[in-house]
């Protein structure tokens, strides 16, 4: 599976104590147009969120606060990502199943999606998942 995690820049004035920013915009720092935003928070600890897929959507994954895991599975393969770091950005593409575990406490899970909320574009049923990947293999 191809590697679907990135560095954010990010930017610190050297003349302050002022902290860091990051900034995200379109043509900047994310791979698609932005049409939602939501972040996920006070989960808890054994807490697993996500499991599903999408047929369409792309979403950014930035763990603003705290950590989380984030299993992304194409059927095929899977690969654990620890987002710890507001500068670290996980792309989860259309067809690729999303798991979040580990979720410390206090954390922050942003996400950005190239879509707006549709539940009829959500893959919720693993065994169906693997199915549609099967079908769609050329």
């Amino acid at each position: 599976m191809e590697n679907n995690l990135f560095n954010l820049e990010s930017y610190n004035d050297e003349d302050c104590s002022c902290g860091s920013l990051i900034f995200l915009q379109k043509g900047s720092g994310i791979p698609f147009e932005m049409k939602r935003i939501f972040y996920i928070y006070d989960v808890d600890l054994k807490q697993i969120r996500g499991e599903h897929a999408h047929y369409n959507s792309n979403q950014l994954l930035i763990c603003i606060h705290g950590s989380c895991d984030i299993t992304l599975d194409n059927g095929t393969n899977k690969t654990t990502y620890r987002l710890n770091s507001p500068t670290k950005a996980l792309l989860q593409k259309p067809f690729i199943w999303g798991k979040m575990t580990n979720f410390t406490k206090g954390s922050i899970l942003l996400c950005i999606s190239d879509s707006l909320y549709d539940t009829d574009d959500y893959i919720r049923d693993y065994e169906k998942f693997l199915k549609l990947i099967d079908e769609n293999k050329d």
